[in-house]
């Protein structure tokens, strides 16, 4: 293999690819890829008309209740970067004092106080 170790485990000097070969390679990696975007593409537009079929079977009271849900979660996490901020603004570093500084606190969700250990 070009650049890698042989197969005996010696270490094989790279060596420049000829032209066409180096082009092929190049054509074989585009093509590839162009497969993979366009497969996700496809994925992407599967998902959301299944969300806009979703979202067509709501009932009313059910988009509010996603209206209220979304509204306090944007809330929350706006509350959340700013008490980040002023954390890191007293010198924390992140983290609040007695905690392990572990992200969001470990097993608390949202909406759970985080667990404080005072020694």
């Amino acid at each position: 293999s070009a650049g890698g170790s042989g197969s005996n485990g010696r270490i094989v000097k790279s060596r420049p690819l000829p032209r066409q070969e180096a082009d092929s390679r190049y054509r074989d990696v585009v093509k590839r890829l162009t497969k993979m975007l366009d497969m996700e593409r496809r994925h992407r537009q599967q998902v959301q008309t299944a969300l806009d079929e979703f979202k067509g079977t709501m009932t009313p009271l059910e988009h509010s209740l996603r209206q209220c849900v979304d509204s306090v979660g944007r809330k929350v996490g706006g509350e959340r970067a700013a008490s980040r901020q002023r954390t890191q603004n007293n010198g924390l570093g992140g983290r609040r004092p007695g905690t392990s500084g572990g992200d969001e606190g470990e097993g608390g969700g949202a909406g759970e106080a985080p667990i404080v250990v005072v020694t």
